[in-house]
């Protein structure tokens, strides 16, 4: 089984009777057709239950239909649960690239299985100017897919998501000569070892500030070659890798004076290096840091003490959740100087009642939630004091 969801921007024109002809077209359209408009005008919704196929069929019925659907279709969302075969999905993709679809700015395919370079192909043939989002993710892509997707003529595309496919590093040679400018880019859940980040980085994507890498087992040597992109990347998410102290102080050295967002959630490395990989981190010159997500990182006691010595100034939001941290923890995290922090998550660690109460001598002036959920040591009295003291809004 499968889905199609459109969506539509702006009203449908109102036609006042069956003989008025569309803006694009003199001909009369046949009373059928006629009728079929007048309802989609009252219900508009009724597109969102059409297949690609189907779609297709009502616009070859009319020239007044197919003005009425391709004008006003801005969004367009294909999932297939079982992948079907390839002389499917080369007859879908067909279907949908054989409208003009002035206005669709969103794309998103997921077929659930591999999607054939031959789909691909007739991807690629469709020239939607005005397409701005591309979702391609959860589609088993390769290096071959790759050398057919980069050949669409999207001049406006920004935002491309190839997470959870199959993309190496002969796919990162493909995708690096992809002119498109690209703003927001997620590659997580793929095949990025050093040799495909070598690749990756010379993408000519002066405007890129999204990166997304969860899950690709990056390591020091990964990072070593990323942080020689000359993006100007504003959000990062290196989450669920390998990332040791090694990467951590390579990280730290690369030049992204504008970041403001990094997440580094679930990377587990081994415990004696903890301190110095966030001793490390700590070290970076990012003056518009906002947010921090060190949460999933295995830390405890002493191993966040470096945050004592970090300076961003604008930092508003850090994420410790499910990690061990506990009452020596959190003498080192009142210690922290954060003047902008409004959100702070300490859910799941080894809170209890002293711990948190430590949380009275922090300097956090702006703080307006605080997230203790979760820490089983930790009474109801001693969260709504340290809530009281802070003046912020705290869940437990």
């Amino acid at each position: 089984m499968g889905s199609c969801r459109l969506q539509t921007a702006h009203h449908f024109p109102k036609f006042t009777n069956s003989s008025e002809a569309a803006p694009t077209c003199s001909l009369q359209a046949s009373a059928e057709s006629s009728a079929f408009i007048d309802v989609l005008q009252r219900a508009p919704g009724l597109l969102q239950a059409m297949s690609p196929r189907t779609m297709a069929t009502l616009s070859s019925t009319s020239r007044r239909l197919r003005s009425l659907v391709h004008e006003y279709v801005t969004s367009i969302s294909i999932i297939q649960h079982n992948g079907h075969g390839i002389q499917y999905q080369i007859m879908e993709l067909q279907a949908l690239t054989s409208g003009s679809w002035p206005h669709l700015r969103c794309l998103n395919i997921k077929y659930r299985a591999k999607l054939e370079a031959a789909a691909i192909t007739q991807l690629s043939k469709a020239s939607w100017s005005s397409l701005v989002s591309l979702d391609l993710s959860r589609n088993s892509l390769g290096a071959d897919a790759m050398s057919q997707l980069v050949m669409g003529n999207w001049p406006a595309l920004k935002q491309l998501n190839l997470s959870s496919n199959r993309l190496d590093t002969a796919a990162m040679v493909w995708l690096t000569q992809a002119d498109w400018p690209l703003e927001e880019l997620h590659l997580s859940d793929n095949r990025i070892d050093l040799k495909a980040m070598q690749e990756l980085i010379q993408g000519s994507w002066p405007k890129l500030m999204q990166l997304t890498m969860r899950w690709n087992k990056l390591n020091a040597h990964t990072i070593a070659v990323l942080a020689k992109a000359e993006w100007p990347l504003r959000q990062l998410d290196l989450g669920q890798n390998q990332l040791d102290a090694n990467a951590m102080t390579l990280l730290s050295e690369a030049p992204w004076h504008d970041l403001e967002s990094l997440r580094l959630a679930g990377n587990y490395v081994q415990k004696q290096t903890h301190a110095a990989a966030i001793a490390r981190l700590c070290q970076a010159a990012w003056p518009n840091l906002v947010n921090l997500d060190l949460s999933k990182c295995c830390l405890g006691g002493a191993d966040i003490a470096g945050l004592c010595t970090a300076s961003w100034p604008k930092l508003s939001s850090v994420y410790l959740g499910d990690n061990c941290l506990d009452e020596i923890s959190m003498t080192y995290l009142v210690k922290t100087y954060w003047p902008a922090l409004k959100f702070l998550c300490l859910c799941r660690n080894a809170l209890d009642d002293a711990a948190v109460k430590l949380l009275m001598h922090s300097s956090w002036p702006q703080l307006e939630y605080l997230d203790l959920r979760e820490n089983d040591e930790l009474t109801k009295d001693a969260a709504i004091f340290s809530s009281n003291v802070l003046r912020c809004a705290a869940v437990f």
